[in-house]
């Protein structure tokens, strides 16, 4: 609780050693966004899109749109410029920084895959 630095995970769909990759992209934003100051939660940045890591959820192995936050808009969307929904932030915290360390046992997994009957 009360995390007073950005998070910022990447990577890509396209791997590092090929002519066209998005992994250049996405390393060089996620370093941008990493060092910000308006940003103090854990994050994705993937396709020009930096999403809340909590509300995000893989949607596809074979685009580049491979994230997506279905219930809430991208905190910022890159372009030309970065366009940051700051209203979408949240708030700096207040307190100092907490670790959890007793998590709850009573924990069910429930693996859903499209077509399985």
């Amino acid at each position: 609780q009360n995390l007073g630095k950005p998070v910022v995970f990447t990577g890509s769909q396209i791997p590092l050693r090929e002519p066209y990759n998005d992994a250049r992209k996405n390393l060089i934003m996620a370093v941008i966004f990493a060092s910000s100051d308006t940003v103090s939660e854990v994050t994705i940045f993937f396709h020009d899109r930096l999403l809340r890591a909590c509300r995000a959820t893989k949607v596809n192995t074979a685009k580049l749109l491979a994230f997506d936050s279905p219930n809430i808009f991208p905190l910022a969307e890159i372009g030309i410029n970065i366009e940051e929904n700051e209203h979408l932030f949240n708030p700096p915290p207040r307190g100092a920084f907490r670790l959890c360390t007793r998590m709850d046992t009573r924990l069910v997994t429930l693996r859903l895959v499209p077509g399985f009957d």
